[in-house]
């Protein structure tokens, strides 16, 4: 599904029938929600899940050398223990809270 912003600035989706639109039921909104969105001052703190994932650590580095605080989930402590290492110049910058498989049983 393409989600389109027409002039009107009325959101629309694409249906299978390239031919035909409907709008998006329940937005009444003439303005898209991700405008009225605040911005994230440098400084604040962002959650970053997965932190040292391929993608996600590229986040974190970057999160971090704009001023960022970043608070970042991993699996296990030797995950986080490493993420600390390559980012030990940001110092408490970068907190690390570990958040083991949710799928196990814990009893």
């Amino acid at each position: 599904m393409t989600v389109y912003i027409q002039k009107e600035i009325k959101l629309r989706f694409k249906t299978h029938d390239t031919t035909r639109y409907r709008p998006i039921s329940g937005i009444t909104s003439s303005t898209p929600t991700f405008l009225n969105m605040p911005i994230v001052q440098p400084g604040s703190k962002v959650l970053v899940s997965g932190a040292n994932g391929f993608i996600a650590i590229w986040v974190v580095r970057t999160l971090l050398e704009k001023g960022y605080v970043v608070h970042g989930t991993v699996r296990s402590q030797e995950k986080g223990n490493h993420l600390k290492t390559v980012f030990k110049e940001y110092g408490d910058k970068l907190k690390l809270f570990i958040v083991e498989d949710i799928t196990k049983a814990c009893c």
